[in-house]
This record gives structure tokens, sequence and C-alpha cells, in this order.
């Protein structure tokens, strides 16, 4: 099949995101496993004519995640930051794998912002917040694909799947689910300390969500459940008044066990009447 021969002279809407990257896929893989199983980008790049390699930005006064250059004979040039902790692969490990992943994902959306020809991509629009944002949508849903995340339990747990099987971070995961379910808010906690007052708890590393900028980065969540999902390393779901960043109220809350020596996942959303409900039935505060 053909690469999509679209070009795109302005940002469309989000929503759009989801269909072109489903039709990049479309145009690579003609199996149902293709189009919904862990995105080979090597395959995509080589059918997009993308070639992919490295420099090191920090001798350069280049500022940015990655960059596309358009080349001669119709193709681009998509350049990562040298990493050290690098394999011999250009994806590298761990890490770095997930953010170049992500990096190559982002700068394919780029490129159809360019008329493509046999010569030399010409680009087609102003850079913009709006074109980087698109470019953010993209790249999840072709690493993530929509059909799929929509249709996973709203629970920590599925972030650690959606990251798993599709070879991305924890963050862009829960970013995803997020994106599928905008009732939900999702949090990475990492267990650390206040560089100010050196008090350790769990603190938002990151969150996802309508509700997300209610929530700065390093705020600690004061919550019973979290602490000890944490503590006991098995998940808890609960109901509780959580006062987290500019976030204040009754919420349904879910926390995976502990990840790793430090790091858990937790989700949020507002209780059903049912639960609030059996709540009051059964909790004191309300008699």
């Amino acid at each position: 099949m053909n690469w999509p021969d679209i070009f795109l002279r302005e940002v469309p809407a989000d929503s759009d995101a989801k269909e072109l990257a489903l039709s990049v896929r479309s145009s690579v893989f003609d199996n149902e496993k293709g189009l919904f199983s862990k995105c080979d980008l090597r395959k995509i790049c080589e059918s997009g004519k993308f070639e992919v390699t490295t420099a090191d930005f920090n001798s350069t006064e280049i500022k940015t995640e990655a960059l596309l250059v358009p080349m001669e004979g119709d193709k681009f040039r998509i350049v990562l930051p040298v990493s050290h902790s690098a394999s011999a692969s250009l994806f590298g490990k761990g890490v770095t794998r997930h953010r170049n992943r992500f990096r190559i994902a982002h700068e394919i959306a780029h490129s159809f912002f360019y008329k493509r020809n046999k010569n030399c991509p010409v680009k087609l629009t102003q850079d913009s917040k709006a074109e980087e944002d698109f470019c953010d949508l993209f790249a999840s849903y072709l690493l993530m694909p929509f059909d799929v995340v929509s249709k996973l339990p709203r629970r920590p747990e599925s972030v650690d799947r959606i990251g798993a099987d599709y070879d991305v971070s924890l963050e862009a995961a829960g970013r995803s689910l997020a994106k599928a379910n905008k009732d939900i808010l999702v949090l990475g906690l990492s267990w650390k300390e206040n560089p100010r007052d050196k008090n350790i708890g769990l603190r938002v590393q990151w969150s996802a969500g309508d509700l997300a900028d209610f929530i700065p980065n390093n705020t600690r969540l004061h919550s019973p459940s979290a602490l000890e999902a944490f503590e006991s390393s098995k998940s808890i779901e609960n109901i509780e008044y959580l006062a987290v960043g500019n976030l204040r109220g009754m919420f349904h809350i879910s926390v995976d066990k502990k990840i790793n020596r430090n790091f858990t996942i937790a989700i949020l959303s507002l209780p059903s009447m049912s639960e609030i409900t059996h709540m009051k039935e059964n909790m004191s505060i309300f008699r």
C-alpha cells in the first residue's frame, strides 16, 4: 500500500490526528495485528522515506527534542539527540528508547505539513504551538491505537499494560488512557522528599487529564489509600476526601501496587451516586 498522500496547509482539529495515525498504520500494515499491536517504526520509516540519525545537540545552539530535515529525493531525515545510555540501536534502551520512539512518531507527523514531490519537500505552514500539540497527539495515537486503549479498564493496571504492550513510557501510557476517558485523572507518584521542608511523601511527578492543570508537579498527594497501597505493595480502591494541588473534594481513587522502589500510579475520578450512597451508609463521618 502507498504512503498517505496528505499535505496539511493548516493545523487540523485534534480529532483528525487519530484518523491520520490510522491512515499511516493502514498504509504500512495490511492486517489487524499490524494495525493494533506495537508500532514497528522501522517499517513505517522505511515506507515513508524517513532516515533516522543522531547528533550531539549539546555542542550546538539547538534547543529541541528532535529535528526533521527535508532531503532531496522526496525524503526526510529525523535527527535524534545522542544519548550516552543508548545502545548501538538508534532507538536506544529503556527511557531513551521510549523517548526516541515518541520523538520519531512526532516528527513523522510534522512531515504532513510539507508538500512532498520528486525533489525536496517544502514546508506549507509556519511553526506553531498548535502544530506541536497536533504532532504530539498524532504520536500518541500512532504508538497507542485509540480503539484499543479506549476499551481498557479505567484502572492503574491499564497504564502498566499500555506501557508494556506498546513500548512507551508510563507517562505516555497514562496520557493515552486519560485522553480515552475524559472524566479521569491519571497521576504518576514518586516517594520523595520536598527539597524545601524535607518532608517525605508521595509526590506528583506528572498528571494527565482535563484537570491536570490544577496539580503542579511535586505536589504532595495526601491519601491514606495511596500510602497504604505503596507501603503494602498491593492495589487499593477507595473513596476519600483528597487535597492535591488546587483540587479538593471527594474522589474515587484507584492506586496500583508499587511498580518499583519508589513509584506508583493512581487514577482519580468523581464518585458515582451509588458509591456516595454506599459511603454514607458505612462511614461515621456522615452520621
